[in-house]
């Protein structure tokens, strides 16, 4: 009997297109808010360091210091003014912290005595953080600027007393790195032209930030763009690990005689074996009856051993996957044969053979 194998109905091109039609409208819309809340729990680090540094200020102004003027004098609080994804610069009553990577932002905590932090460049709205603009902050009323305890900087020069109003210098180029100067006319009470910025504007990197990795390609890596030097850093680790093997093999013999095979999956992330499939093969099943049996030579079944003439056997097979017969085989005695001649004839009342039919007595 011959058996018939489903066959696993494969996907078409048409279903594979759906999905990665539907992985890229994903894309679009999940990936902008998930960059957007990594950048927002970078800024935790900077209110940390920013803070950490204005208790350490606020406690030298208390016993009439001038603030610290250098990342050296603050060691016990930062190793280095320079960490993953900020670069942190001190100002005369103040520190900033710079963002290293590619959005347009830096944070700022102008006054340690008002020790509020505010936030300037383009990327600041899209952070999910409730930060001032620098820039309003400053005007304020409430606002205090810990201009008792800030430290002289005789690198930029003060406004003019006769008459220039505003600042000397101002922040520029990319992400707000570089410094602008301008000096004070006296005589005149006017400005002069703003000075060349110290720092280029902020350069892109060429080719991608994000790129797959890891067993299958599940994985993820990223790297950041220097905006300063417009290249990249290095690739960082992959958020999944490379494929592992599974010990032993996928496919075994089942069922009936072991005319079956099963399957299992191998879960090459954790190097483990899935479930083994159905077999699909069923086990052996008996036949009901005997599997040989008496014949003649007509092969005629004899219903027992006891004749006056010569028998044989037949024999048939069990189908065990269906636990049905097959058909008999041929009889082991050799065939009937027939005998030349006529079966009757006429004879007389003496039992003798008549010749031929008409004869003048019974």
């Amino acid at each position: 009997m011959k058996i018939t194998r489903s066959k696993k109905k494969a996907f078409t091109l048409t279903e594979l297109l759906v999905v990665v039609v539907l992985a890229g409208v994903l894309a679009v819309t999940v990936l902008p808010k998930f960059n957007k809340m990594l950048e927002s729990r970078k800024t935790t680090e900077a209110e940390d360091v920013m803070r950490a540094i204005r208790t350490e200020q606020e406690l030298r102004c208390s016993l009439d210091k001038p603030y610290a003027s250098s990342f050296s004098a603050l060691s016990d609080l930062v190793a280095s003014n320079d960490s993953t994804h900020y670069k942190y610069s001190l100002t005369s009553s103040g520190i900033s912290a710079i963002n290293k990577g590619t959005r347009d932002y830096f944070l700022s905590m102008p006054s340690y005595e008002d020790g509020r932090v505010c936030c300037s460049g383009s990327y600041c709205s899209s952070l999910n953080k409730d930060y001032p603009l620098c820039e309003d902050l400053v005007s304020r009323s409430d606002y205090k600027s810990g201009a008792a305890c800030a430290v002289e900087e005789p690198s930029i020069p003060d406004p003019d007393p006769l008459g220039c109003t505003g600042e000397s210098r101002r922040v520029c180029g990319c992400q707000g790195r570089g410094v602008q100067e301008r000096e004070c006319d006296s005589t005149t009470g006017t400005w002069g032209d703003w000075s060349s910025c110290s720092i280029d504007d902020c350069q892109e990197c060429t080719g991608d930030a994000k790129r797959l990795c890891g067993c299958n390609n599940e994985g993820f890596q990223l790297r950041e763009c220097d905006p300063l030097t417009g290249t990249w850093s290095a690739w960082g680790a992959c958020s999944i690990e490379d494929c592992v093997s599974c010990t032993g093999e996928s496919r075994r013999a089942c069922g009936c005689k072991g005319k079956g095979t099963q399957k299992r999956e191998c879960n090459t992330a954790t190097g483990e074996w899935g479930e083994w499939l159905d077999c699909p093969v069923g086990e052996c099943q008996e036949c009901e009856g005997e599997s040989e049996r008496l014949c003649d030579c007509h092969g005629n079944e004899v219903p027992g051993p006891a004749v006056p003439y010569k028998v044989g056997t037949q024999t048939r097979e069990c189908d065990e996957l269906t636990g049905t017969w097959g058909e008999w085989s041929a009889c082991s005695v050799s065939p009937c044969l027939s005998c030349e001649g006529s079966n009757t004839r006429l004879c007389d009342c003496h039992g003798n053979e008549v010749p031929g039919p008409a004869v003048p007595y019974k």
